[in-house]
């Protein structure tokens, strides 16, 4: 191990406690999540080869009649399955491995 793999995690902590207090000024701190999640479903759909615009994701969201393609099904599922993992977290405070494996299923 190295001298910069020590420190990593000092690092880390550091930058997430910045994090949380930046997020606390946030009128709703769901939306910062949501962000980060949104783009994450939509990397792991292109990297499975499904290619959905920033628009269309967004209008399937919004859910205002918008016909919504398959591939933009598949990765609003991406986007629910951690959300959802989140909001288990928040509410008990715990992480368990049923909860991996309802993220998992839902996922699939």
């Amino acid at each position: 191990m190295t001298f910069e793999i020590l420190k990593a995690p000092n690092k880390a902590d550091k930058e997430l406690a910045e994090l949380k207090g930046l997020a606390k000024k946030l009128p709703n701190q769901s939306m910062l999540v949501n962000t980060i999640v949104v783009g994450e479903a939509k990397t792991s759909t292109t990297i499975k080869n499904i290619f959905i615009t920033d628009d269309k994701l967004y209008k399937a969201l919004l859910g205002n009649g918008f016909a919504v393609e398959p591939g933009t099904k598949k990765t609003l599922r991406y986007r629910q399955a951690p959300r959802e993992g989140f909001i288990n977290v928040k509410h008990k405070k715990i992480f368990t491995v049923e909860m991996i494996i309802k993220i998992y299923r839902e996922i699939k």
